[in-house]
């Protein structure tokens, strides 16, 4: 007989809403650069609660070093992804 509990299928719980600290930090320290005016664009890559993701590209965004950011944090999701295994 079942509990009544949803799991994903990997086995853990499914929605549960839970806070980063790591996230919530950087976030934090990318907003103060921001309203200091240091950072003035991003391209944000969201990882959800429910494993789906999102994307947002704010401010201003465009140009070969900012292209040249998004492929070292490519290569650097690829190699924890691959960690992962």
């Amino acid at each position: 007989m079942s509990d009544g509990k949803v799991v994903s299928l990997c086995g853990g719980p499914v929605g549960v809403l839970e806070p980063n600290a790591t996230l919530v930090a950087a976030l934090e320290e990318a907003l103060e650069a921001a309203r200091s005016g240091e950072i003035v664009g991003g391209v944000f890559a969201f990882e959800h609660f429910d494993g789906s993701s999102s994307f947002r590209l704010a401010g201003l965004c465009g140009g070969f070093t900012m292209l040249g950011a998004l492929t070292a944090a490519h290569a650097e999701l690829l190699d924890t992804v691959r960690g992962a295994d």
